[in-house]
């Protein structure tokens, strides 16, 4: 399964995370298309576990990964950079890239793909991706120059590429990193009584969702659903391995860091734990357990996402 979208128009739900590294890459080619040169470590740094660099050297089949983001490497289980084409030993991911990259190559233009298939080392992966072109010549990046054809595939050898993978490799990844910020970040705490009121809305909300997760699992064991009730009981350790970042959070309001982390905190629900459940809708013996999992998911998500105000 694999979805295309060009990101102008804007995508529907398109990954939070990519969507604004998007609007960096636009930022940076104002009049036309950025070269690598233009983006440099610190405009990237929130993505750049996530990145790739490719390199073209002729044809789209003829691509070297020229740079690989640590968050990747550790995915993949080793460093990739150098390699190209020839380390895809399954058909169905290789020729999934060829018609990414050759996409965005013909056409110049930044691509988002919603894709899921078992790669070369056996896994399946769900994953989003955005691939950004670059262009090869500073004199050469005027965008209506490309539109007109005046610029060919060949100039535009290089592309940098967003990758996130979708459900519980996500999940993990975002919360981790969520909770050794909250340790670091020494944001002021407000006022005691903004912070009672926030604690009680979140706690109200994250009680429901708990009290949902263990119904759900319970249920879902004796309807004969071990592997539902393992994903659920997974879910729950999550969320309340969140509480150290939740207490974090109450206490700063508006002084939290959003910046840096609300990107996160909307794909680690809606690109994460909701997807989990989501997929398992369709499988569950009790589809309304489950629905009511999710709208508790989605209004603790909301908790957490209106302390900013």
């Amino acid at each position: 399964m694999t979805t295309a979208y060009d990101f102008d128009p804007y995508p529907i739900h398109p990954e939070p995370r990519l969507w604004s590294l998007y609007q960096v890459w636009r930022s940076k080619g104002a009049t036309g298309l950025p070269t690598a040169r233009d983006l440099d470590r610190v405009s990237l740094a929130r993505w750049r576990s996530n990145l790739m660099l490719i390199r073209f050297n002729g044809a789209v089949t003829e691509y070297e990964i020229e740079w690989e983001g640590p968050g990747l490497q550790q995915y993949y289980g080793t460093p990739r950079a150098g390699g190209g084409v020839e380390t895809l030993t399954a058909s169905r991911e290789r020729d999934l890239l060829i018609e990414q990259y050759g996409a965005v190559l013909t056409t110049r233009r930044p691509a988002y793909f919603d894709t899921a298939f078992t790669n070369s080392n056996g896994v399946f992966a769900h994953q989003t991706k955005l691939i950004l072109p670059l262009s090869a010549e500073p004199d050469l990046v005027d965008r209506r120059q490309a539109h007109r054809g005046q610029i060919d595939g060949r100039q535009i050898h290089r592309v940098l590429v967003g990758l996130y993978f979708r459900g519980m490799n996500n999940v993990v990844d975002i919360v981790d990193r969520l909770n050794d910020l909250s340790d670091q970040f020494a944001c002021p705490k407000d006022a005691p009584a903004l912070i009672k009121r926030r604690q009680a809305t979140v706690t109200a909300r994250r009680d429901l969702l708990s009290a949902q997760l263990h119904g759900a699992e319970k249920r879902s064991s004796d309807l004969g659903q071990p592997h539902i009730a393992a994903k659920l009981r997974t879910t729950l350790f999550i969320v309340s391995d969140m509480l150290r970042l939740e207490a974090r959070m109450i206490e700063a309001g508006p002084s939290w860091p959003w910046d840096e982390t609300r990107d996160d905190l909307a794909s680690l629900f809606d690109f994460g734990l909701c997807d989990v459940i989501r997929a398992d809708l369709g499988q569950t013996h009790d589809a309304a357990l489950l629905s009511e999992v999710l709208a508790a998911l989605e209004a603790y998500r909301d908790a957490l996402l209106a302390l900013e105000k």
